[in-house]
């Protein structure tokens, strides 16, 4: 549930339980877009970033991509593989040990995460 109020300094203020924002952060982020690409994989990400690449030159005076993998800056496809194959391997880890690890009856979902990722990084 959101919440609206004005602030001591005049700003309005939008809240939710566990994040605020002003008005002028909704104004920025409005021009703010994300994609998940990692699904689909190495190729489908390639065509995709030469889409934007195409879309940005031809009519965005002031674009900014932010690549995780570095593709966009680097146009480097064994980057691009090799950083693929890391997430599928965190992923695929993750869920390796979710389904063998159960949720004890004590514990909260933030502590269940944490002993999970630390098994994690023990392998």
């Amino acid at each position: 549930m959101y919440n609206a109020e004005v602030g001591e300094d005049g700003k309005v203020e939008i809240r939710s339980e566990e994040v605020r924002h002003t008005v002028e952060d909704y104004k920025w982020y409005l021009y703010m877009y994300s994609t998940k690409t990692q699904y689909p994989g190495p190729q489908a990400y390639e065509m995709i970033n030469g889409l934007f690449r195409y879309v940005a030159k031809t009519y965005l005076a002031e674009f900014i991509m932010i690549d995780e993998v570095q593709f966009w800056e680097t146009g480097d496809k064994e980057i691009l593989e090799s950083q693929f194959a890391r997430n599928k391997f965190l992923i695929d880890s993750f869920v390796s040990i979710a389904n063998a690890e159960k949720r004890l009856p004590e514990e909260d979902i933030e502590c269940y995460l944490l002993r999970i990722i630390g098994q994690m990084k023990k392998q």
